[in-house]
């Protein structure tokens, strides 16, 4: 699944010598931190004049269930479009906030699913936004406040492209406006999101 997903990511965003996911996956059953309480996780750490990464995953999300749920699916986005991101990011030389990771990946679950899966825009709206409920394990309220603010930017961003892109099917348009919004960085991007409205 993991491998699927980076390509698919790397193909939508005509990523070139996009890192290799695998090298990262660190299972969670190997991590000693017990702080842990998502079922993926991107560990940064700066050393020197390098970024260190590592996608930490639950065990179960790794042993490829017979029947994968959407949630699976969907930590599963998240975690390797924090790395290709972070990875574009650092490449870049550039910094990024938590809140434009985060609505990043809420966009990029958006997108994979519409393309792979040919379920309605407004269907993976509702499931992805309108009915989104942070874990009760999302207890500090600056995160929480953060999620819901992803969440908030993400669902009028996609309604945006459904109407502006997707209903008149102008598939050529969208694959060029999400990649323009995703080479966008910092500021820039959360102020276009924010402009772009149904």
């Amino acid at each position: 699944m993991l491998d699927s997903i980076h390509r698919q990511l790397a193909s939508l965003y005509r990523l070139e010598d996009s890192l290799d996911v695998d090298a990262y996956v660190v299972p969670r059953s190997q991590v000693k931190d017990a702080a842990l309480d998502r079922p993926e996780q991107v560990w940064v750490r700066q050393h020197d004049d390098a970024v260190e990464l590592a996608l930490v995953l639950d065990d179960a999300l790794l042993e490829r269930p017979k029947k994968w749920t959407l949630d699976d699916y969907c930590a599963c986005v998240e975690g390797v479009s924090h790395l290709l991101y972070l990875s574009l990011v650092a490449e870049r030389n550039r910094q990024v906030s938590q809140l434009e990771l985060e609505l990043q990946s809420e966009i990029d679950k958006f997108a994979l699913l519409l393309f792979t899966t040919g379920a309605a825009a407004r269907d993976l709206i509702q499931r992805l936004f309108q009915s989104f409920q942070l874990r009760d394990s999302v207890s500090c309220p600056e995160e929480r406040r953060r999620y819901d603010e992803a969440n908030r930017m993400a669902l009028q961003y996609c309604r945006f492209l459904a109407q502006r892109f997707v209903h008149p099917a102008q598939t050529g348009a969208l694959l060029t406006e999400l990649r323009h919004v995703y080479r966008m960085g910092g500021t820039r991007k959360l102020a276009y999101v924010s402009e772009c409205r149904p």
